[in-house]
């Protein structure tokens, strides 16, 4: 049951699209013209920390639902091992959803082919062999797909680190005894939850704490 609503909500949008005709108008065409304009000024630093001062601590400001006063203490270890334990697998997942979704979806403007179909058939098109980045692509000696190295010019620059998009989760210097281990492992992170993770985040901080 869960696998059938999970594919129609992740599905009904694209089949929607594919019903609605294409169109050939420029959307500006539905503009109509007109002298005036608009600008957004630019608050105040009392104003912002005016904002700031009327935060209550106490309610949750995001979507996991945790406190400001309940949330982390940077400095310690113990909270930063519960929150890489829990929230880097539900990040991992949930980037893995929407690049599915993303690359699955079809593109009006594109006759509906979807940006995985568009890939595929650049890669595969004759016309384009000769180009660096599909000769790249395919290892000519074992007509393998060589993945690993793909989109990588050795003899490119450097890329620097605004380019990089990977991000880097820094390890814990945590010492956990047996004990602790064995219940943490017992704590999946990816498991059915309601308050996006946040029971789990304090269940694992709470074995972490004890000494």
């Amino acid at each position: 049951m869960a696998e059938a609503f999970n594919e129609h909500f992740t599905n009904f949008a694209q089949v929607l699209a594919q019903e609605v005709p294409a169109a050939e108008v420029d959307p500006e065409f539905y503009l109509s013209y007109t002298d005036k304009a608009f600008c957004l000024k630019t608050p105040s630093l009392d104003v912002v920390f005016n904002l700031l001062r009327k935060i209550d601590e106490k309610k949750a400001t995001g979507l996991d639902m945790i406190p400001n006063n309940e949330l982390i203490d940077c400095e310690l270890d113990t909270d930063l091992h519960a929150l890489h334990y829990v929230f880097v697998p539900i990040i991992n997942r949930a980037l893995k959803q929407f690049q599915g979704a993303y690359n699955n979806h079809s593109l009006r403007t594109e006759h509906n082919w979807t940006p995985l179909m568009i890939w595929t058939n650049g890669i595969l098109s004759s016309e384009h062999a000769s180009e660096t980045g599909v000769q790249d692509f395919y290892d000519r000696a074992n007509q393998d797909i060589n993945t690993e190295s793909y989109g990588i010019d050795p003899d490119g620059p450097e890329s620097n680190e605004f380019d990089l998009s990977d991000v880097t989760v820094p390890p814990t210097e945590l010492n956990l005894n047996q004990q602790q281990t064995d219940l943490i492992s017992l704590i999946d992170p990816l498991q059915p939850v309601n308050n996006y993770g946040r029971e789990l985040y304090q269940r694992v901080r709470e074995i972490t704490r004890v000494q």
